[in-house]
């Protein structure tokens, strides 16, 4: 794999613009929306991916600005979503902060959290995403795969900080979902030696790394983790159940923690004992459930006290008639008995109703905002790409990120969660920042009241600005 610089039909577009961040400070930036085209070693073009540069133009000493890649996961999503959604000076907008309406118009709005004031952002489309794309289907397998992706993101990353003479300033990655397992194979690649798929030592250091929604334990990618789910999904059971039902119910720390103890102690010895468990002491277990999840304890007791995340989607709100969304349980949708073909995307209360908004403006007001003129459709998610997706030789990501933290005692990590999101659930992370040995002065974990997408909704996406901005100058 290797950068096709001679390749003549790659796109690029630049536009200028100014924004004012939240002290009132007005500033001037370029965007330059461009291909980077990937191919083999004869030269011959096979893929590219698409990045979205926003440069703050009054800045005399580049070298030491700070510049931040963020990409989503999938895999097979663009970057929209942390594009349109948190990061970029124009944001969407929304009509209402949950459950939008799915239909025109849509727009676009200063975004007064975006990080553009204390560093240039650069969104990543990986291959067949967004407007970037697959050139040769013969080399798909080049391309759609863990590790094959992670070697192509930093090639073309390495390449940007080259060509804009980057270098040496002070560099983050911020991804989301799978993208977080991209963000653990890519400190493997950037450190170099031997034993990575890395034709060289790229040696490209990092300050710190921001992951939103982690799937490092996510089944499937790694060491399979020694619990019942049940017990880690317990922290968003809980918070789901407290925000459609908070009545008589503490405030939502104090509750979520309640029921994460509760997880750790009575609820895990009751899943170790099994059928040796006093029936007495069952309906105990019961009905802390029920408290904790708003599922009826007749419910657990008929399913040996477990349940899974469509389950849960599925009942919490049954007396309401409403299902909950997996990726942001705020999100609602009738509950239709005699619905058969569920689709976990189209279907579901939350992504089924934002992903409308979300390529809409990507294709519309966006579009003309950064002067791209092209026929090609925006990918905001390719399906084909992650159903064609390899994990074959894909290391472990949590050593990944073991080794680096050993490797770079300045490099910090920030694990980043949604309450409501019954995706990658928080309670995942705080398993894995307690298992793992991974040293508490280089993590810094945060848990908000959101989804997925913790950056959805003004009071979430105000902490989780203010924090990263906390996060960026401690790790300067």
């Amino acid at each position: 794999m290797y950068i096709a610089h001679t390749y003549e039909k790659a796109l690029s577009f630049c536009t200028e613009g100014s924004w004012k961040n939240r002290d009132g400070l007005r500033i001037s930036y370029k965007v330059i929306s461009e291909e980077t085209v990937l191919g083999n070693e004869k030269g011959e073009a096979e893929a590219t991916v698409f990045s979205y540069s926003y440069i703050r133009t009054d800045i005399e000493k580049r070298e030491s600005r700070p510049v931040i890649f963020l990409f989503n996961g999938g895999p097979g999503s663009s970057s929209m979503w942390l594009h349109l959604g948190m990061a970029a000076p124009l944001r969407i907008r929304l009509d209402w902060e949950v459950n939008p309406s799915p239909v025109p118009p849509y727009g676009l709005e200063e975004n007064a959290d975006s990080l553009l004031d204390v560093c240039d952002l650069v969104m990543l489309d990986p291959v067949d995403t967004g407007y970037a794309r697959l050139l040769n289907l013969e080399a798909a397998p080049c391309y759609f795969g863990a590790v094959q992706d992670a070697q192509a993101m930093a090639m073309v990353i390495r390449d940007w900080l080259i060509r804009y003479n980057r270098y040496d300033s002070p560099k983050y990655l911020l991804s989301e979902s799978y993208g977080t397992i991209r963000s653990a194979l890519l400190l493997r690649e950037f450190s170099g030696g031997h034993t990575t798929n890395g034709a060289d030592l790229a040696a490209i250091s990092l300050n710190g790394v921001i992951m939103l929604g982690s799937a490092l334990l996510y089944e499937g990618y790694g060491d399979p983790v020694p619990v019942w789910p049940e017990i880690l999904k317990m922290p968003a059971w809980a918070a789901t159940n407290r925000y459609h039902h908070p009545q008589g119910k503490p405030e939502l720390k104090q509750f979520v923690n309640e029921a994460w103890a509760f997880a750790g102690g009575e609820y895990l010895k009751a899943l170790f004992a099994g059928e040796n468990l006093e029936e007495e002491a069952k309906k105990r277990v019961a009905r802390k459930l029920e408290y904790f999840t708003g599922i009826p304890e007749s419910r657990f007791l008929a399913q040996g006290l477990r349940l899974d995340d469509e389950g849960f989607a599925r009942n919490v709100l049954r007396k309401e008639g409403l299902d909950v969304g997996i990726y942001d349980s705020r999100y609602t949708v009738p509950h239709m008995p005699f619905l058969k073909a569920y689709d976990t995307v189209a279907d579901d209360p939350a992504m089924g109703q934002y992903i409308y908004p979300f390529v809409g403006t990507m294709e519309g007001d966006m579009k003309r905002a950064l002067g791209i003129k092209t026929q090609r459709p925006y990918l905001g998610i390719n399906f084909r790409a992650g159903e064609r997706w390899g994990l074959e030789g894909m290391p472990d990501p949590i050593q990944c990120v073991v080794a680096a933290l050993r490797r770079h005692r300045k490099l910090h990590l920030f694990f980043v969660s949604g309450l409501y999101d019954l995706c990658t659930h928080p309670g995942y992370v705080r398993y894995l920042v307690s298992h793992y040995g991974l040293p508490s002065s280089q993590m810094t974990v945060k848990e908000y009241p959101s989804g997925h997408m913790p950056y959805l909704g003004a009071d979430g996406r105000g902490c989780l600005m203010r924090d990263i901005r906390e996060f960026i100058s401690q790790t300067l």
